[in-house]
């Protein structure tokens, strides 16, 4: 299977806590695909999953989750909030979190997507911050 021949999943990015990012970043997905990227997006936020996979692997926590259409270019992040803490007395995300997601989605629409789809011109990226509630 290429990315070209998958369905549209929710995938999750993990990395272990304390240790680089790009170093440990592990990929995680549901194991069944959805119709739409709405409908993925949706799951992501009122789902339990991201917070199953969080304690399905201890000692990692989620840079970003990823509704995508490899077909389309349609995607949807989902990102956490971070907390005000004294640490990161803003609550913004953290840099290296940021960094991750922002070579990750220039990969994807200036390499990966059009390499896939073909198309010229990649839609605009879609970001929702998970609600908790």
């Amino acid at each position: 299977m290429n990315l070209a021949n998958a369905g549209i999943y929710l995938w999750l990015i993990l990395y272990q806590i304390g240790e680089p990012i790009r170093d440990t970043v592990e990929l995680k997905r549901t194991w069944f695909d959805f119709d739409m990227v709405e409908h993925c997006t949706t799951y992501a936020d009122e789902s339990y999953f991201i917070w199953e996979m969080l304690m399905d692997n201890p000692g990692y926590d989620w840079v970003f989750a990823l509704c995508l259409n490899p077909m389309t270019g349609d995607r949807t992040y989902i990102l956490p909030t971070y907390a005000m803490t004294p640490s990161n007395p803003t609550g913004e995300t953290p840099l290296e979190q940021k960094d991750v997601i922002t070579s990750f989605e220039y990969s994807i629409a200036n390499d990966i997507l059009p390499s896939v789809t073909g198309l010229n011109v990649i839609p605009d990226k879609k970001v929702i911050f998970k609600s908790w509630n």
